[in-house]
């Protein structure tokens, strides 16, 4: 799982490096610094989650969790 992770998120930043440079064939720097700014914002907003999970994992339900992940992983 965690090749495939990576090589779609290799995949992904070469896409949009293919998108930048058509787009900038047809619009102003100032409009594609504006787009990129507003995706690394939804990229930013997704911070909140990832604090939320290490708050459940720092909290008391540590075993829990961990009881969860090992009847994944089928232990």
């Amino acid at each position: 799982m965690r090749g495939g992770l990576g090589s779609v998120n290799q995949l992904s930043v070469t896409i949009g490096i293919m998108l930048a440079y058509l787009l900038g064939l047809f619009a102003n720097w100032r409009i594609l610094a504006i787009l990129g700014y507003n995706g690394s914002e939804v990229g930013h907003s997704g911070t909140d989650v990832v604090v939320a999970k290490v708050k459940y994992i720092e909290s008391d339900k540590l075993n829990d969790l961990e009881d969860v992940a090992e009847s994944l992983k089928g232990i």
